[in-house]
């Protein structure tokens, strides 16, 4: 095994996930769409390592649908969030 560099804190999200335009995600935060710039590096195979910016147990939003900063979204359990 050979570990190229390591990052304590890091979380990996899908890079679908990423806005890479303008470095940010969209997190669930009381039922709305919140838009939050992170610092990321490329991870494994097609994820991404959140360095800065998201914590563990935050919930990330799929941006897809024109999912838009402040608009609405509901979550069903057991369903992916979108």
């Amino acid at each position: 095994e050979i570990l190229i560099r390591e990052w304590e804190d890091a979380l990996v999200i899908p890079e679908e996930y990423l806005n890479i335009q303008d470095s940010s995600i969209y997190l669930y935060q009381n039922g709305k769409a919140v838009k939050t710039s992170v610092k990321y590096e490329a991870g494994p195979s097609s994820n991404i390592l959140i360095i800065d910016g998201l914590r563990e147990g935050d919930i990330v939003l799929k941006p897809d649908a024109g999912i838009q900063n402040g608009q609405k979204v509901w979550i069903s359990k057991g369903v992916e969030a979108s």
